[in-house]
């Protein structure tokens, strides 16, 4: 909601060389707290497929081009990780983006594939994407979290990631190690 002139003096205030120079960044995987709403890439009920999975006008309006705008006037390579704060809501056992709720099992391979098309998208729009984090503050998705959030306890995650994400990443060619 800046206007040009605030928007530009920022980005160049953290990115430029006349500026700190930040050479990394978070970008949340969809909606998250500082998110004017909750929302995620497919909010269409048990679209296991993602046959509606689609950026949002946040990312394609605002994230997308700040970030392009910050690669530009970077002297710097700076690397982008991408961090959920929720799945959609039904990917979830309560039903919501906010509140006490965790991936339902079943879902563990829908949400990974929904990772993969994040990552994909933002390449296809000039954004590289650096690395991933599995969730943004796991633990609050155990408590009754007023933004979108979701548990995971460290076993689950590790498991999720083993026998899910990481092979799903690596299917994809993202792993660039």
């Amino acid at each position: 909601k800046l206007s040009d002139e605030a928007r530009n003096f920022a980005i160049r205030s953290y990115f430029a060389p006349e500026g700190i120079e930040y050479n990394i960044g978070r970008i949340p995987i969809a909606g998250s707290d500082c998110s004017t709403r909750p929302y995620s890439y497919d909010d269409t009920e048990n679209d296991i497929e993602l046959e509606y999975w689609a950026l949002e006008p946040e990312d394609i309006n605002d994230k997308i081009p700040n970030i392009a705008s910050a690669i530009q006037v970077s002297s710097n390579e700076i690397y982008f990780f991408g961090s959920p704060w929720a799945p959609p809501a039904w990917m979830k056992t309560n039903g919501m983006f906010n509140g006490s709720g965790t991936l339902l099992p079943e879902m563990w391979q829908p949400f990974s594939e929904y990772i993969v098309k994040f990552v994909e998208a933002y390449e296809a729009a000039g954004i590289p994407i650096w690395g991933l984090t599995p969730q943004n503050e796991p633990l609050s998705g155990f408590s009754d979290w007023a933004w979108n959030t979701c548990g995971w306890d460290a076993e689950g995650m590790r498991d999720w990631i083993k026998t899910n994400l990481g092979p799903t990443l690596e299917a994809a060619g993202m792993r660039r190690i």
